[in-house]
Parts: structure tokens; sequence; C-alpha cells
């Protein structure tokens, strides 16, 4: 019994740690030797545009200052570009993320926008030049981009 009881404890807490975060120098240094899915790198924006598939399917954590042009057409996904002073610019998107002008994702953006301010996005490099988010953080604020809100089920039908 106490052997079972040791491995369900392994199983559940070696289950709820979190992904491993890496700056860019450690994984360079030895990338094979990271042969887990679940990291975080920490990379800067003109990295990541000179040099995408280095990152493979990898989380990838970069920050810049956020540009809010809206829905355009052309991308059906709500979307923002993260930029830096050299010119670097990102596309920041979210497949499932349902945007309405009350959103507090999309006012935080617009915000560090209008103020300047950097942003740190978190996400997985999907096709040249796009970044698809998985959360946000701003100030004190960590967004969930992959996060749905429970609906009400009407019980009544």
């Amino acid at each position: 019994m106490k052997i079972v009881m040791l491995g369900l404890t392994v199983l559940l807490l070696g289950g709820c740690a979190g992904p491993l975060k890496l700056s860019e120098a450690d994984w360079q240094a030895a990338p094979e030797s990271f042969g887990r899915r679940d990291l975080i790198i920490e990379t800067s924006l003109p990295n990541v545009v000179a040099d995408q598939p280095a990152y493979g399917n990898y989380l990838v954590e970069i920050s810049g200052v956020p540009e809010y042009v809206g829905h355009t057409i052309g991308h059906g996904y709500w979307h923002f570009y993260l930029t830096d002073s050299a010119g670097n610019r990102l596309l920041c998107y979210e497949r499932n993320y349902r945007v309405s002008h009350r959103s507090v994702v999309e006012r935080l953006v617009r915000r560090a926008q209008a103020q300047g301010e950097s942003m740190v996005v978190v996400g997985r490099l999907k096709r040249p030049g796009e970044l698809e988010l998985d959360w946000i953080d701003y100030g004190d604020w960590h967004l969930d981009t992959d996060y749905w809100p429970p609906s009400l089920p009407f019980i009544w039908r």
C-alpha cells in the first residue's frame, strides 16, 4: 500500500510541474539535450524574426511593443503585431479567441500600444512570421488567450 501511495504521489507531483524555462543561450548551447517539448525559450524579437525555424515547436517568450491595427483583411483571427525599435515585426494571433469591444486582452494591448510599453507574449511559432499566442503578461496582468469561459447550460431544453 505504501508503494502505491508513493507512486501516486510521484505521479501527481510530476504532472504538476510546468514547462521548463530556458534562456536562449542555455538552449543554444545544447538544444538536443532538451528533447522535451514543454520548454519555454526566452528569446528576443530580432532572433525570432531572423531564424524562426530554429525554435521548432517550442514555446517562445518574447517581449516587444504591441501594434494593434484592428481586424485586417486577409487574416481571419484576432491578432496584433509585436514590434521593436529596430523595426522587427511579428504577427501574434489567437485562433480560438473571440474578441469583442469589451475584451480585457484587447484593451490591454491597446493600452500598451498607446503608452509605448512593452508586453511579454508566449506562444508557438507556426507559419513564417507568425506566433500563435498561449498567454500574455503585461504589468500585473497574466492573460490566458486560450481560455474559454464556461457556458451556462440550459437545463430546460
